[in-house]
């Protein structure tokens, strides 16, 4: 197997470390420049950060984050673009209001996408941003109704009759059947299931949520009981299948499990 340009990305405190390996020559690695994608906010905390690159166009790269002022908890998140395989960096999109949770992919074409979740339980919404030029100009963001804690976003880039479908799943809020063994919080009066929504039309419009609760899992407390499950990202198979992992939470003899 013919292996002459590997690029590995690596993100530490939101920089770019460029490896790159010649395997064929079996030449030494050689480890490029650092370049702080965060430059024009050094002053804001980043955490949370999610990259993705463009399969078809080395030059082309994505860096999601949650940024927030150091001395206070008002998260919102931002993405950066390089158009030039990360020598360079500008920022494509800061949300206005306080949301979390970024992710980005890039779609078909010139295609790419950036979504984050809403900061608010009560919002229940995924924010949903597209770029149809590979990343220079994006456009307003647009809701995508029922989304909820960490959504992640995937593409299907396989030449089979689904291509080109978005595919955002998080996880959504589904009515508790019997609220009194649930505590008093908001949060507790609800029931966390996994949600998937898919677009037809490149991210004019999402179907969904396919919803599946799982297996039955509850954390209990004193007051009550809350069901604990968590969605991860999702991949999609040369058959146009979609796999999403569920990440699940359980109590047993005063610790800790969980379950993949």
């Amino acid at each position: 197997m013919r292996c002459t340009d590997l690029a590995l990305v690596i993100s530490l405190d939101v920089a770019i470390l460029a490896i790159q390996v010649n395997a064929l020559a079996q030449s030494a690695v050689q480890v490029g420049a650092n370049t702080q994608v965060s430059k024009s906010n050094g002053d804001f905390e980043h955490n949370e950060v999610f990259g993705c690159a463009d399969s078809r166009n080395p030059a082309r790269i994505l860096v999601a984050s949650i940024f927030n002022n150091m001395n206070e908890w008002n998260p919102r998140t931002i993405l950066y673009a390089s158009l030039d395989g990360g020598k360079s960096w500008s920022t494509g999109v800061t949300s206005s209001a306080i949301h979390v949770d970024p992710a980005c992919a890039y779609g078909s074409g010139d295609d790419a996408y950036f979504i984050s979740g809403s900061g608010t339980l009560a919002e229940r919404f995924t924010l949903f941003y597209r770029s149809q030029d590979g990343g220079r100009t994006w456009s307003q963001a647009t809701p995508i109704v029922g989304g909820g804690d960490r959504p992640y976003v995937v593409v299907d880039g396989h030449q089979g009759k689904y291509h080109g479908r978005i595919y955002v799943n998080s996880g959504v809020q589904l009515d508790n059947l019997d609220p009194s063994l649930f505590r008093e919080e908001a949060s507790s009066h609800t029931v966390t299931s996994i949600g998937l929504f898919r677009s037809l039309d490149r991210g004019s419009s999402f179907l969904g949520p396919m919803t599946a609760v799982g297996p039955v899992a509850t954390l209990s407390t004193s007051k009550g009981q809350y069901r604990a499950l968590q969605n991860l990202n999702s991949v999609v198979l040369s058959d146009g299948t979609v796999v999403t992992l569920l990440c699940q939470f359980e109590i047993k003899e005063n610790q800790n499990f969980a379950f993949i």
